[in-house]
C-alpha cells in the first residue's frame, strides 16, 4: 500500500536561519541617496516648489504674486528574488569533506559564515549595477529592473530633461579638465542642495586620483581619504566611485538626495534566509525584495559620456 499525499505539501525544515544583514542596500550608491519604503508597485513622489516675487514694502500696496507649484514623479518597483540551492553531498568528494560533520545526513553548511559574507558582498555589488545599468529584458542580472541610465536615455520611461554633455577620452592628462566640464554643466539651482555628487566607475575614479596627484592638487594620504571618495578641489562637490557604473562610459553629476531608490519594506532589503530543506536535501538561500529607481528633478542631473 502506498501513501496518498495529494493533500500535503512537501516538508521544509522549520529550523531555518534568518540572517539580518545590510544586503541589497549595502552598495555604495544606496548609502548616499534617498531610500523610499512602502511601495508595492508604483508611488508618486509629491514635489513642491514656490515662485516668489519680492516687492517694495512700506505701504499698503502689496499685491498678490507668486505661485506654489505642486507636481509628482512616479517611482515604480520591480519584484526581485534570488534562490540558490546547495547540495552538500557534493562536498564529500573534495577537500571540503574534512569540514563536514560525521554521518550521511549533511544538513549544515560547514563554512556558513564565509559563505554568507561573500554572498552579501556579491548581492550588494550586483544590485549596485542594477541601480545604474538595469534594463528590463536585458540578459543576466541587469534584466531584473530598469536602472538610472535607462531613465536618462530618452525612452518613454526616462527623464528627458537631464543635461547631456560629452568629453573625449578620460586619461591622467585630461581627467581634471573633464571633471571641470561636468561641474561647469551643472545647473546653478542644483548647487543649493549642498550634496552635489559626481558618480563614476572605479577605473575612472582611479584615473582621476592619479591626475590630482600628478598635478599636485592634493596631499596624497590614504589614511585620511575616504575609500573611493574625493572632494573636487575648489568646488563644493565630491567624486564617488561606484561599481554600478563599471564597464560604462558614463559620469553622472547630481545632488545625492535627488536619486530615489524605492522599496517595499527596508527590512526585505536587509535580510536573507538560509535553511535546510528535507524535501530535496539541499541548503537553500532565499532573498525577495522590491526595488525601483528614479530622480526627483531630472533637470538637476548632468549625464557625461566619455567618447
Amino acid at each position: 500500500m502506498s501513501f496518498n499525499v495529494s493533500a500535503l505539501s512537501a516538508y521544509v525544515d522549520a529550523n531555518g536561519k534568518e540572517i539580518m544583514r545590510k544586503v541589497v542596500l549595502g552598495g555604495s550608491t544606496a548609502k548616499l541617496v534617498t531610500v523610499m519604503p512602502g511601495i508595492k508597485t508604483t508611488k508618486n513622489l509629491n514635489l513642491m516648489s514656490n515662485t516668489v516675487y519680492i516687492q517694495q514694502g512700506g505701504s499698503c500696496g502689496l499685491v498678490d504674486s507668486g505661485s506654489t507649484i505642486l507636481s509628482t514623479r512616479a517611482v515604480s518597483v520591480c519584484d526581485c528574488g534570488i534562490l540558490q540551492p546547495l547540495c552538500l553531498d557534493t562536498l564529500e568528494d573534495y577537500y571540503t569533506q574534512v569540514q563536514m560533520k560525521a554521518g550521511s545526513y549533511n544538513e549544515e553548511l560547514p563554512f556558513e559564515a564565509i559563505y554568507v559574507e561573500d554572498f552579501v558582498a556579491r548581492v550588494g555589488q550586483e544590485n549596485d549595477k542594477l541601480i545604474w545599468q538595469g534594463k528590463e529584458g536585458a540578459s543576466g542580472n541587469l534584466g531584473a529592473c530598469n536602472g538610472l541610465l535607462h531613465k536618462f536615455s530618452g525612452t518613454s520611461d526616462s527623464a528627458t530633461t537631464v543635461t547631456v554633455t560629452t568629453v573625449t577620452g578620460f586619461t591622467v592628462s585630461n581627467a581634471i579638465s573633464a571633471i571641470n566640464t561636468v561641474v561647469n554643466n551643472i545647473p546653478a539651482d542644483a548647487w543649493a542642495e549642498n550634496d552635489m555628487t559626481i558618480f563614476m566607475s572605479i577605473p575612472y575614479f582611479l584615473i582621476y586620483q592619479q591626475a590630482l596627484v600628478a598635478a599636485n592638487y592634493v596631499h596624497y594620504n590614504p589614511g585620511q581619504v575616504p575609500v573611493f571618495e574625493q572632494v573636487v578641489p575648489g568646488v563644493n562637490a565630491k567624486v564617488v566611485a561606484t561599481i554600478g557604473l563599471n564597464n560604462t562610459t558614463k559620469i553622472i553629476a547630481t545632488p545625492a538626495n535627488n536619486i530615489v531608490i524605492g522599496v517595499d519594506m527596508i527590512e526585505d532589503s536587509e535580510k536573507m534566509d538560509i535553511w535546510y530543506s528535507k524535501d530535496d536535501q539541499k541548503v537553500k538561500t532565499l532573498m525577495k525584495y522590491k526595488q525601483g529607481v528614479t530622480v526627483k528633478y531630472p533637470e538637476f542631473v548632468v549625464e557625461c559620456t566619455i567618447q
